[in-house]
């Protein structure tokens, strides 16, 4: 069974049914009984996020240590957990593992309740079978009676366990979804939708981790809005934010695929990620960028004036021993260069 986790429009694309959702949390017990970490609430959240496929760099983390074939102990848990699940605000996070424990709980107390149910029936069963054998009529009639009466005690507990189950992978999927919008929310701007830059980082680390296939690399565009504190001091920053809003929906329209990234990398600055293109790919698509944002209609809504906004952008492409550090800066220097030459332009690195 695959689960789609590929980033869409700068966000994650997911999408579960209740059978897959199950399926995942079977799959996530199992794999925590195959490893050394304790049974608790973060090894939960680190296995179920990675089998649901909710958070790539997680996925991407674990991935690697299981190909090297490391057993996943404490220690291990405990660094994939702090480094990509930790990111939900500590109370969220509380909550969820508190719910987990009420559900996993709830799943022990109904199944001991059945194993006991089981054991006095087995019991019944073994007095029956001895009193059939003894052709002992005193004895029949009784054990009778009694296998009788716990055949309908095990089935009503076996129903009840049947009901524990159904309610569990309600609460479960409730938790599921919890930590899906909590996820996206913690990586994603409220103003535009894109990327955040804890996100957008996030997404660099997991596509520099893979190296790009030949005759092509990964490509990064900075972007940032000219004269952007103009446009707050002579229009308000209500304009300032229907600019960058207007801005994250041509980005959205611009690269729709799956192998594009897009992000508000803070302030005024957006980021696009290119994985695995050419150079022709990334000028055009930077250039698409410039072309879009100098037609955009965005007005004042007190003057009704149209607010002229352009951009400058920067390109650089991955070479052999960058990390997202000196890929960053060398696409920041590009920018720069747009800048200085007169803005409304596009700098290749």
């Amino acid at each position: 069974m695959q689960f789609d986790s590929r980033p869409a429009g700068g966000g994650v694309r997911y999408c579960q049914s209740k059978a897959q959702s199950a399926e995942v949390l079977r799959l996530a017990i199992a794999r925590m009984a195959e490893h050394d970490a304790g049974y608790n609430p973060m090894t939960f959240a680190v296995w179920y996020e990675h089998l649901a496929g909710i958070n790539p760099a997680l996925s991407e983390a674990v991935g690697q240590a299981l190909r090297a074939g490391q057993r996943l102990g404490d220690e291990s848990i405990a660094q994939l957990y702090r480094q990509h699940v930790a990111g939900l605000e500590q109370q969220v996070a509380q909550r969820i593992a508190v719910d987990f424990d009420r559900v996993v709980q709830g799943i022990s107390a109904s199944a001991v309740s059945t194993d006991e149910a089981a054991g006095a029936f087995g019991e019944q069963l073994a007095e029956l079978e001895t009193a059939l054998h003894g052709k002992d009529p005193i004895r029949i009639e009784p054990a009778l009676n009694a296998t009788l009466a716990g055949t309908r005690t095990l089935r009503g507990v076996v129903q009840s366990l049947r009901q524990a189950a159904s309610t569990s992978r309600q609460e479960v999927e409730q938790l599921r979804a919890d930590l899906v919008r909590y996820r996206t929310e913690a990586v994603t701007d409220p103003l535009t939708g894109l990327l955040n830059r804890k996100g957008f980082d996030q997404r660099l680390d997991v596509v520099l981790s893979k190296r790009p296939p030949p005759c092509a690399s990964h490509w990064l565009i900075m972007i940032d809005i000219d004269h952007f504190k103009g446009i707050n001091d002579s229009h308000g920053h209500l304009a300032g934010d229907a600019v960058l809003q207007r801005l994250g929906e041509a980005l959205k329209q611009l690269t729709p695929v799956d192998a594009v990234s897009c992000a508000r990398y803070g302030g005024e600055e957006f980021a696009i990620l290119l994985g695995a293109a050419s150079q022709g790919d990334a000028a055009r698509l930077a250039d698409s960028v410039c072309s879009r944002v100098r037609t955009m209609q965005v007005r004042n809504r007190t003057t009704r004036e149209v607010i002229a906004v352009t951009v400058s952008a920067g390109v650089a492409a991955w070479r052999p021993g960058d990390d997202s550090s000196s890929l960053i800066a060398r696409a920041d220097a590009a920018l720069y260069r747009s800048k200085t030459m007169g803005r409304d332009r596009v700098t290749v690195a």
